[in-house]
């Protein structure tokens, strides 16, 4: 398993890398990092264990059970820890009423991030959770996440509380 923490974390530093690059208006370095991102990923899901004489993939495998709620959750208690003003936005439609009197109620827009705020340094910041494996980020969320990005806030996509700590870290949030 250590193998799997390690390419872990080389994949989350150049996602970090990416960002960074991103919000530099580095568009190839961005791209670069990101390659160097799918590739540790590649190796992650090809990674195997043997255990009790039988082999088993890792990697994917033992993330597969993550949901993104679960992912919501870590970071939400990582959040409560920073002291940073973050708060949790659900975003969606609900009915009330009923009869002629039922009305639909949009609590959002779309593309809205899972925690929006602003951190130690009063820039904006916004965090997208998505699970680990299998979550992917809606056009309109990577519109949002860039859109903030290029007007000096701080957004980006976290698939576990290790990785959101490391991302505010590397943005200086805290």
């Amino acid at each position: 398993m250590k193998q799997a923490e390690y390419l872990a974390t080389r994949r989350d530093e150049q996602t970090a890398e990416a960002i960074k690059a991103l919000k530099s208006g580095d568009s190839t370095g961005a791209k670069m990092h990101e390659n160097a991102a799918a590739g540790f990923q590649k190796k992650i899901d090809k990674l195997t264990v043997t255990e009790a004489g039988t082999e088993r993939k890792v990697g994917n495998e033992a993330l597969k059970g993550v949901t993104e709620n679960t992912v919501i959750q870590q970071v939400k208690n990582l959040l409560c820890r920073t002291g940073l003003q973050v708060q949790r936005i659900n975003t969606g439609c609900f009915v009330i009423g009923t009869g002629r009197n039922r009305r639909y109620i949009k609590t959002t827009d779309k593309g809205t991030l899972d925690f929006e705020g602003y951190d130690n340094r009063g820039r904006f910041l916004g965090i997208e959770c998505k699970r680990p494996v299998g979550g992917h980020v809606s056009p309109e969320q990577a519109a949002r996440i860039n859109d903030i990005n290029k007007k000096g806030g701080i957004a980006f996509i976290a698939h576990s509380a290790e990785e959101a700590l490391s991302l505010l870290k590397l943005n200086n949030c805290l």
